[in-house]
């Protein structure tokens, strides 16, 4: 299991990219830099963070899938943003123990999206700036129930996506600024008996919706500015 680690870990930093590892036993990871440190003979990867401009990485995905058993892989938290060639997220279903995945800026649309599987043990995403709408929200609320924070900056999500959006009752954040969201979207929204902040910063909501939202949800803070009024 160890050669897994260390294969991925050596293509990700002689591409200039980030990487964390630690022993097994340690709770902590630290960053290394260089793939001279790759010196210990047993160590987990546990987060990978892309970094610096458009170069091809395409052949990552076969070096993350294989982190999939369980007892010896702990890849906790993957950093894709801005790797817009992107084209079968099925490789993810099988990376062990995935908390925290970031697919902000990939270029991917409801097609795309709809092939990431199922990961039990998501719990934070990020699909910033992608070009999605009401489709990839009913495959989220339908497949990933347990997430505890999403970011869904994305100019297509409205109304049709928070009706679906509102079935993830474990969510304790949610991002949908820059989105066509409106007053009746953000009603379905109070249906987040868990939430504790949400942002909506640009996008329709106007301040008598958000005070009805508050008065639902009084103990979820909400981020939210009233877009300038059109001449």
């Amino acid at each position: 299991w160890w050669e897994r680690n260390h294969a991925l870990a050596d293509v990700v930093l002689r591409q200039g990219d980030e990487v964390w590892i630690a022993s097994p036993e340690d709770l902590e990871a630290h960053r290394i830099t260089h793939p001279d440190e790759l010196i210990r003979p047993l160590f987990q990867v546990r987060r990978v963070k892309l970094i610096g401009g458009k170069k091809n990485r395409a052949h990552y995905a076969h070096y993350i899938a294989w982190l999939s058993d369980p007892r010896f892989d702990r890849l906790e938290s993957l950093d894709l943003a801005g790797m817009d060639d992107l084209q079968d997220l099925g490789f993810l279903g099988h990376v062990a123990g995935l908390k925290e995945l970031n697919l902000s800026r990939c270029n991917l649309d409801d097609a795309k999206l709809g092939l990431l599987p199922k990961i039990s043990s998501l719990r934070r995403l990020s699909l910033n700036g992608n070009d999605l709408g009401a489709p990839t929200a009913f495959h989220l609320a339908n497949t990933f129930p347990e997430l505890e924070e999403l970011h869904l900056s994305c100019p297509r999500i409205g109304t049709d996506a928070a009706l679906h959006l509102a079935k993830l009752q474990s969510l304790k954040r949610l991002t949908l600024s820059g989105g066509n969201l409106t007053d009746p979207g953000l009603r379905r929204l109070t249906a987040l008996r868990n939430l504790e902040e949400l942002d909506i910063r640009d996008t329709k909501v106007t301040p008598a919706g958000v005070a009805e939202f508050q008065k639902a949800l009084p103990n979820c803070k909400v981020v939210w500015q009233q877009l300038p009024a059109k001449d």
